[in-house]
Parts: structure tokens; sequence; C-alpha cells
């Protein structure tokens, strides 16, 4: 049983490390006055993984809305959200322009989505020439 003069808070799980993250009862602060991205800038300061490189999952559905409010994500008190996502380290830091870690999140999303594309691309590629195969031949 929940205790009534206890702030709400919901459990972070990401890799091996589990976090409480508390909330105010009422107004801004809470779980209905609190968006995800406020809740993904609690979390950057409390791992270092960026905002970019966040993915938070509740009940296996990926919270991807950063401007809803998380108890309209279905987040109450006690919800336990899974933290998936990496703290990039020096080297890969001075790989990017400003050495910042948002933008070293964001170039890898973008690297991803572009191999994503390319495979699309090359089993696209595939398909036509079979198609075009079996056109030929009838």
């Amino acid at each position: 049983m929940e205790d009534p003069h206890s702030n709400p808070e919901i459990f972070i799980t990401w890799g091996r490390e589990k976090f409480n993250v508390g909330f105010e009862k009422e107004g801004p602060g809470s779980l209905e006055g609190t968006t995800l991205k406020e809740l993904k800038e609690r979390l950057k300061e409390m791992t270092g993984v960026p905002l970019n490189g966040q993915k938070l999952v509740l009940s296996g559905a990926v919270m991807k809305d950063e401007t809803a409010i998380l108890s309209s994500l279905g987040l109450h008190p006690s919800s336990k959200v899974l933290l998936m996502g990496s703290k990039p380290d020096q080297k890969e830091l001075a790989q990017t322009s400003t050495g910042s870690p948002e933008e070293h999140a964001l170039l890898t999303r973008i690297s991803q989505s572009v191999e994503r594309i390319s495979e699309i691309d090359r089993c696209t590629s595939i398909y036509r020439r079979k198609a075009y195969a079996i056109f030929v031949i009838t």
C-alpha cells in the first residue's frame, strides 16, 4: 500500500542500475505536470545518457512524444520504465565537431537511419531484379 504522505516516484532501470525518480504530488513537477522531455532531462543528469540517445520503454512500448505529459503516457506512481541508451566515451565525443554528447547521439541516430534505408534500398533492388527476371522469362 502506498504511503499517502510520500511523494510519488517511478522506477527506472538502465542496464544493471536502478533509479527512483520522485515527483511532486500535484502541479508542476508532478506526473500530471511533467513532460517526457523533462523526465529525459532529469535522466540525463542522473546517467549522462544524452537526450537524443535515450529510449524510454513502458510496458513494451517506446515513449516518443516528448511534449506529452507523463500521466497521459500511462505513467503512474510505482511505474517501471526501462531506459535504453549509453553514454558516449571521450573518443567518440572527439569525433564530433563540438564534443557534445547530444551531437554524438544525434549523429548516431542519423547513421542508424541511413543504414536502415540502405538495407531497405538493397532489398528493394533485389526484388526488382527478381520481378524483372520473372517478367522476361514469361
